[in-house]
């Protein structure tokens, strides 16, 4: 049986990323992530139009990760607090104790290692305190920063998401040997 029932949201570190968990005060990087075209561009997800939406996001993260539904991660520069991110393990499957990752870095972050360091972590903690069997990703196949970021990871391809002809997505799953 997998866990979520951690008495305080873990908090993560990495040599230069603190993962923490996502607050309303961080609705502006939250606006300007959810809103980028360029991020927006591999999630699939509609453009988010304005900060009420950010708030709103954030409060139902905030009621996921308190019922235990999800982790969510809020990346944090240690060398000067800047928000850079977000990475969630979601999608449980407490039955077959398995879950999707899911993960996002402002443009400005983007190619500097940063994910690489973070998801180690994050995997880590889900195969380690959460007790999960499986991760997986699903992601477009074009998507090829990605692709090469969870082959590095060790992540293996499994091929096109089950019930998504339409969708384009492919998963990647790593197993905790």
């Amino acid at each position: 049986m997998i866990r979520t029932d951690f008495a305080d949201f873990p908090v993560l570190e990495t040599e230069r990323i603190l993962l923490r968990p996502l607050r309303m005060e961080d609705e502006l990087p939250v606006f300007r992530l959810r809103s980028d075209e360029g991020v927006n561009k591999w999630l699939g997800r509609k453009k988010a139009e304005s900060i009420a939406e950010a708030r709103d996001f954030i409060e139902m993260i905030v009621r996921l990760t308190s019922a235990g539904e999800s982790m969510y991660w809020a990346l944090e520069m240690k060398e000067n607090r800047q928000f850079a991110g977000t990475v969630t393990i979601w999608n449980l499957d407490k039955s077959a104790a398995k879950a999707e990752i899911g993960y996002e870095l402002l443009p400005e972050f983007q190619g500097r290692g940063i994910m690489h360091e973070v998801l180690k972590a994050v995997i880590d903690f889900g195969f380690v305190e959460m007790n999960l069997k499986r991760i997986e990703a699903c992601l477009s196949p074009n998507n090829e920063r990605s692709i090469h970021l969870l082959s590095k990871l060790g992540f293996n391809f499994e091929g096109k998401l089950a019930g998504e002809e339409e969708a384009d997505l492919v998963v990647y799953a790593l197993i905790n040997s």
